[in-house]
């Protein structure tokens, strides 16, 4: 009678905490439901993204890189979406937001089959879910990639740890072909063999145990490792901080390390950058050689909660396996540290805070008060992430709440330049780019969008300065198809249509599928008489873009010429 009334209590409880995780899930992300498609980004994924707008091309989603990562069954996704919403934003934030609530469940049900406590469980999924530092993830489109890995990485340890206690082979299969699935929407994935060992230290006692079973595991995490790598290279995205000596790269992974902790336990500034430190001398401020003693703390509290403390072992165990790729000791973009990189690490920190807030829980005799805290804490966590995710509603709001935090940071001014462009506010967004410039002349890409907006206000000749001047700096091989398609437009309209039709080509050698270079080249090609390979661009673009507005009135002008 008594284990049939404590079932009852546990799916009681189990069932309760499911609806209070979906509810406050969806409460926080109200906002986004509302929300559209930014330029950040977005516009390569979804708006401009002719790849994703056909089937026939979803061969092609598995044999190349997409701006600098291997993600072929994201791209795939998007396509989905893009099918049945084309460029209604509801879906894909929908789509997002489902995702996220899936992964806070997945996390209570496999934290509960972990530790045995449903408590604990709850405190952790709950976190994650609420959590400010999430809405980078959750609220932009771009990072579909980051929820969907999640999904179907968390998927695979569940059947793993199934496997474990059944041994049934079916599971290992199912384990295996989710951890694919996990790898193929995001190369971070890789993590997740070592993840298992620490699955089989809690379950089986033993981290290095029956080791065959891990060796298509591991397989997979190499060889998905291996194309990570050469999809970022093949993206040019190595940071200028690649040229910084390793210790100073060693004290800058030890800074970020200290404060995604601090960030996870009591968020604050939160930012869409965290730009680098300013280098004084070629060298990193002495500040952030301080950051090195987290390395032998972070060894003492390993070998305490070792002795002492499991869960806490545990949990500090899985935030170091995740969050050390992301800790950019190999230098990449333009930031320090990102919100979206604590996605899943965060769990392992999330478990040592409810461990925490349990134990002393359960030892204080002032419990109403150590509630009372606790709720006040959830509540500030859920409006701060409400707040949070109002901030993603479009570029502008994005780029203001970033320069509100840091007025001076370059890429945050070029991006909301790169905004004023797009909405025809030129003078504007040459405000920002010059400002830009100034804290950071070595910015090829202020350089390339200055070049724009001198460029849609007849200065051609000073257009084409900045986009050469662009050019000699390693833009990544997105920008640069930008770069020589808008190079080979400014060209043209001063008459040097040979240099024009050579830009043009570079951009369409770099990037076959890019309907704006087709367009442009159609019209110097136009301009040079050559209208039956003008009429073959503008088709070729249409081709890519069926909806290029611009390509369909070209084409017809020619057509007009033509009869």
């Amino acid at each position: 009678m008594k284990q049939k009334k404590a079932k009852a209590n546990t799916h009681y409880k189990v069932t309760l905490f499911s609806l209070l995780i979906i509810f406050a899930t969806l409460l926080v992300y109200l906002p986004a439901f509302k929300h559209g498609l930014l330029n950040w980004d977005d516009n390569l994924y979804v708006t401009d993204n002719a790849f994703i707008r056909n089937f026939s091309s979803i061969p092609s989603y598995f044999d190349r890189f997409f701006f600098g990562n291997y993600h072929p069954l994201t791209i795939f996704s998007y396509s989905i979406l893009y099918h049945i919403s084309k460029l209604n934003p509801l879906l894909y934030h929908l789509y997002n937001i489902l995702l996220h609530i899936a992964n806070a469940l997945l996390i209570f049900f496999l934290i509960k089959a972990l530790f045995k406590n449903i408590n604990l469980s709850f405190i952790v999924a709950l976190l994650f879910a609420i959590h400010p530092m999430h809405v980078e993830s959750v609220a932009w489109i771009s990072e579909l990639k980051d929820v969907q890995y999640t999904f179907f990485y968390l998927i695979s340890l569940w059947f793993y740890l199934k496997f474990v206690h059944q041994q049934k082979k079916s599971y290992y299969i199912f384990s295996i072909l989710f951890f694919i699935l996990s790898l193929l929407s995001k190369g971070q994935a890789v993590t997740l063999s070592l993840v298992i060992l620490l699955i089989d230290y809690r379950e089986r006692g033993k981290m290095f145990t029956k080791l065959t079973e891990k060796i298509p595991y591991f397989l997979l995490s190499f060889v998905f490792g291996i194309v990570a790598i050469m999809a970022q290279k093949s993206g040019n995205t190595l940071s200028d901080f690649s040229i910084v000596s390793p210790w100073e790269q060693i004290a800058l992974a030890c800074y970020s390390f200290f404060i995604y902790i601090l960030k996870l336990i009591f968020p604050f500034q939160l930012s869409a950058f965290y730009p680098y430190p300013a280098l004084i001398n070629g060298n990193i401020p002495e500040a952030y050689w301080f950051s090195l003693i987290i390395i032998p703390i972070t060894a003492y509290i390993l070998w305490v909660s070792y002795k002492k403390n499991n869960t806490v072992f545990w949990g500090f165990l899985f935030f170091i396996v995740h969050i050390f790729l992301l800790l950019q000791l190999i230098p990449v973009g333009n930031c320090i540290m990102a919100d979206r990189y604590s996605y899943i690490p965060s769990i392992g920190i999330f478990i040592i805070v409810a461990q925490g807030l349990l134990t002393f829980l359960n030892k204080s005799k002032q419990k109403f008060m150590l509630i009372s805290i606790c709720s006040i804490y959830g509540i500030y966590l859920c409006a701060f992430t409400y707040h949070q995710t109002q901030y993603w509603k479009d570029d502008f709001s994005l780029w203001n709440s970033v320069l509100s935090v840091y007025p001076n940071i370059p890429s945050a001014l070029v991006l909301r330049g790169y905004a004023y462009n797009e909405a025809e506010e030129y003078q504007k967004a040459l405000v920002d780019l010059n400002k830009a410039i100034s804290i950071n002349p070595k910015d090829g890409l202020a350089y390339l969008n200055r070049g724009v907006s001198k460029a849609k206000l007849g200065d051609f000749s000073n257009a084409i300065a900045d986009f050469k001047k662009a050019e000699t700096f390693n833009l990544e091989k997105r920008y640069q198809v930008k770069l020589y398609s808008n190079l080979g437009g400014a060209l043209a309209n001063v008459g040097n249509l040979t240099e024009a039709m050579k830009a043009f080509d570079k951009a369409i050698e770099l990037n076959p599928n890019d309907a704006s270079a087709y367009n442009n080249r159609g019209i110097a090609n136009a301009m040079l008489g050559n209208r039956t390979n003008a009429l073959k661009d503008f088709d070729t673009a249409l081709k890519l873009n069926p909806a290029f507005t611009d390509a369909l009135i070209n084409k017809n002008k020619i057509l007009q010429i033509n009869h």
